[in-house]
């Protein structure tokens, strides 16, 4: 096993052999998202050339109130977004342009 620490992360990330020849590591897959969340386009990059899929999605189902018209609060599950949707609502174009480069998918949808 590999021990790769990224910056910014307080934990250590195991990844196997078998994730640096294409195949996907979950734990990394939430790391990018986290990293995403946090606007932290250099780790989403490390992560990325580690195995995490450019298409991970968070955990979801997540409730949010929102303002309906009329006024009224209602919850929206807002759970399922891709790494890519979240960083455009961040307006972080920086993770935008490594999560491209890595082929996220652009016509991908919410749960």
């Amino acid at each position: 096993m590999w021990r790769v620490v990224f910056a910014g992360f307080a934990a250590l990330c195991a990844v196997s052999e078998v994730a640096a020849f294409g195949q996907r590591h979950p734990k990394l897959d939430s790391s990018l998202i986290r990293a995403v969340q946090r606007r932290d386009s250099g780790a989403v990059m490390k992560l990325l050339a580690h195995g995490a899929d450019p298409n991970a999605r968070d955990r979801g189902p997540r409730m949010e109130t929102a303002i309906a018209s009329g006024g009224a609060s209602i919850k929206v599950d807002v759970g399922g977004r891709t790494a890519l949707m979240l960083a455009s609502l961040n307006d972080d174009a920086a993770s935008v342009k490594v999560l491209l480069n890595a082929h996220a998918k652009v016509d991908a949808r919410g749960r």
